[in-house]
């Protein structure tokens, strides 16, 4: 069965949120091309078409991770804290993990 998600971010679209001023876009530099674009949009950057297969079990898994991952990281830039109790902190270190290992290279 093919997902019908297509494209799949190795850059998670709500990890670059926190760097966009209108949620939908970046700054962006294409190496390939020498190129800054000014407003990426987030659906366009930071993935690849079928990254991790077309089954769409892995995809599944980080989008269900991202939603975690997600409300800890609101939590600790709103809060200003890293007090965290030690599940949090635990996925923490698998976002920061999986962020080193899940790239195109």
């Amino acid at each position: 069965m093919i997902t019908d998600k297509k494209y799949q971010h190795f850059v998670p679209k709500f990890y670059l949120r926190f760097f966009s001023d209108n949620r939908k876009s970046v700054g962006t530099f294409i190496l390939k091309n020498d190129k800054y674009i000014k407003n990426a949009s987030l659906n366009s950057i930071g993935g690849a078409n079928y990254l991790y297969g077309k089954d769409g079990v892995i995809e599944n898994l980080f989008s269900d991770l991202e939603g975690k991952w997600n409300k800890l990281i609101r939590k600790i830039i709103y809060s200003e804290s890293l007090e965290l109790s030690l599940s949090e902190y635990f996925m923490l270190l698998t976002f920061i993990f999986f962020s080193d290992a899940r790239s195109k290279e």
